[in-house]
């Protein structure tokens, strides 16, 4: 039975890549199938450089599993995952379900993401900005530095079908970093001019015109200023919502 289940695993993918030897897909198939995960209503949605997310189709709910060429312990994941969700007063991260060191069970955020939704040529418009700035201010308030969001081309999904921003992958998130989530994503919206609708691109300068007491280095001003006070961060997103 053993045999036939790991065989199972490889073949429909949920041991990636399948023709690596190891001992750890005995572990993924021993910890999925040990808590009622059938293998034949898993199916593969992406791969990524550390993981695999799988689909599972009785449920509509994703486990993002090791991949069997690297390291990552999925525990760290799920833990700050669960850490986000129980510390923030908003909707940051898809909810945690489950998770060991070999996965981490999850809602499923159907969406796109925002590379998806500028390979479209579609924007940022003021509404999501606001939503994306509230989120990621909320991430340095709890203290957590998401650790990947000065390029969050794959790291934010807009929930459908109100197209929320959710923020995603924290295999490299930290408590013991300083955050710099709300500078991260400032610095990536202010160098990528094709990202913002001109509505909230307008939005976002004025508010940062608002927030810098030097006239001579807008926007970038605001941002030295947030580092030595969230409170700057408070006034710029207010200013970017109440725009929306």
């Amino acid at each position: 039975m053993a045999s036939t289940l790991l065989s199972l695993a490889r073949k429909r993918m949920i041991c990636f890549p399948p023709h690596i030897e190891s001992n750890r897909c005995a572990r993924i198939v021993e910890s999925l199938t040990g808590i009622g995960f059938s293998l034949e209503d898993l199916q593969v949605y992406s791969k990524g450089t550390d993981s695999i997310i799988l689909l599972n189709r009785p449920t509509g709910t994703v486990l993002k599993v090791v991949r069997l060429d690297s390291n990552a312990n999925m525990c760290r994941e799920g833990n700050m995952m669960l850490y986000t969700g129980y510390a923030s007063r908003k909707k940051v991260a898809p909810r945690v379900l489950a998770f060991t060191r070999e996965f981490v069970h999850m809602e499923f955020v159907r969406g796109a993401s925002l590379k998806s939704l500028l390979k479209l040529n579609q924007k940022i418009e003021t509404r999501q900005l606001c939503l994306i700035l509230e989120k990621v201010l909320e991430l340095d308030r709890i203290g957590v530095d998401h650790g990947e969001l000065c390029r969050p081309y794959r790291h934010i999904i807009f929930k459908e079908p109100e197209r929320e921003p959710i923020i995603v992958d924290f295999g490299r998130a930290s408590l013991s970093r300083r955050p710099k989530n709300f500078t991260a994503i400032m610095s990536f919206l202010l160098n990528n001019e094709k990202a913002l609708s001109a509505s909230a691109r307008r939005s976002l300068l004025e508010a940062l015109n608002s927030a810098c007491k030097d006239e001579r280095d807008v926007p970038y001003c605001a941002l030295r200023e947030y580092k030595k006070s969230m409170a700057i961060g408070a006034l710029i997103v207010e200013r970017v919502c109440r725009s929306a």
